[in-house]
């Protein structure tokens, strides 16, 4: 074999992991990368070559169970600020029921996952209780169904607005059946959730929550907090098993199933972003907000051309030819009725003759 003389580095672990995210779709490129997309890609990187190989076991052991990466917002985590996280899912394709795990969880469950490989290729015993079993999560554990996204506009406008809005998970797709069900929210400053009560053995639950915020002094940044912000309203269950995806399992082994696991996940990308047969957005409450603050805005607006108009009218009839500034300023300025009116009873008691400090306006 002849020498080419060509050097080729040295194949590292890291270099491994870089090749594996690259084939997967993840940048790897420094040279224009922020900090926070430097740290993500560190997380993918780490997880990533995990997950295909739990993947590969949980198909030698017929775990019947499938792990997939999720890209979590800080908002859907719970948090008002930071940056999206690397969370695993575990899905057990036969019973349906799917856990959320953070990136450490799921790496120390990896080591077991290993060992249970390592004996079962030894022809050792190599399966584990239950409570012990890295594929099992326990059903009574609280899992996050979805969130509401509510804007805070209306109350900044005082507009009201009566809206049905839709509970999505970080994709918005449907999550299961679930039951004892919870909602936790934070409001501005909060530290703490706030939890309305558990609601059990209905699929239309009614948490009628009812709770009232008072805030002592107004400062800036309620204001900003009213006029951008939202309540992210987290929806928390337990999970049951679905007696029609046990159904469809019986007889298939694990490798069976993540192919028809796959054919499905195509058929439903196919069919774009729906959920119970509708089109979901979602901006569509903030569109809405927005829409009801323009109504509001030029209904205020035609208002006060109808005050001004009448104000001019009043002073016409009653031979004024001169009004204070004061006087149409607040006329322009007020948006109660009552306040308008009793403005306008001022006019033709108004004198000619202005005072030597206030100002006038003419009707020409």
């Amino acid at each position: 074999m002849k020498k080419t003389g060509k050097k080729y580095p040295d194949v590292t672990y890291e270099m491994a992991q870089e090749e594996i995210a690259a084939k997967a779709g993840i940048s790897v490129d420094e040279d224009d990368q922020s900090l926070d997309t430097a740290l993500l890609n560190k997380d993918l990187i780490e997880v990533l070559p995990g997950v295909e190989e739990a993947n590969a076991i949980s198909e030698e052991l017929d775990k019947k169970v499938k792990f997939e990466i999720m890209l979590l917002s800080p908002q859907w985590l719970g948090k008002t600020s930071g940056k999206t996280e690397v969370y695993v899912k575990m899905r057990n394709l036969e019973t349906g029921v799917e856990f959320t795990w953070p990136k450490d969880k799921f790496l120390n469950r990896m080591y077991v996952m290993k060992e249970m490989y390592q004996n079962y290729e030894a022809g050792e015993e190599w399966d584990v209780d239950e409570d012990r079993d890295p594929f099992i999560e326990d059903l009574d554990i609280e899992v996050q169904i979805g969130n509401v996204q509510v804007f805070l506009q209306p109350l900044a406008y005082m507009v009201e607005l009566k809206e049905q809005l839709e509970i999505v998970d970080y994709k918005g797709a449907e999550v299961g059946i679930m039951n004892d069900i919870t909602c936790k929210y934070k409001v501005y400053l909060d530290t703490e959730d706030n939890v309305t009560e558990v609601i059990s053995d209905t699929s239309n639950p009614d948490f009628n929550h009812k709770k009232i915020f008072s805030f002592k002094r107004v400062t800036q940044s309620l204001v900003e907090y009213l006029k951008e912000g939202y309540i992210m309203i987290q929806v928390w269950g337990k999970q049951t098993t679905r007696k029609s995806a046990v159904t469809r399992a019986q007889g298939k082994n694990t490798k069976e199933m993540f192919q028809a696991d796959l054919l499905n996940n195509a058929n439903t990308l196919m069919k774009g972003f729906r959920m119970n047969g509708r089109v979901v957005d979602p901006n569509k409450q903030s569109i809405i907000v927005e829409l009801l603050l323009m109504k509001k805005q030029q209904h205020r607006q035609q208002q006060r051309l109808e005050n001004i108009r009448r104000m001019i009218e009043l002073a016409e009839t009653h031979k004024k030819k001169r009004l204070p500034v004061s006087l149409v300023k607040d006329l322009y300025s007020t948006t109660s009725a009552d306040v308008a009116e009793e403005l306008l009873q001022k006019v033709p008691t108004v004198t000619s003759e202005p005072d030597a400090e206030s100002s006038i306006c003419a009707v020409l």
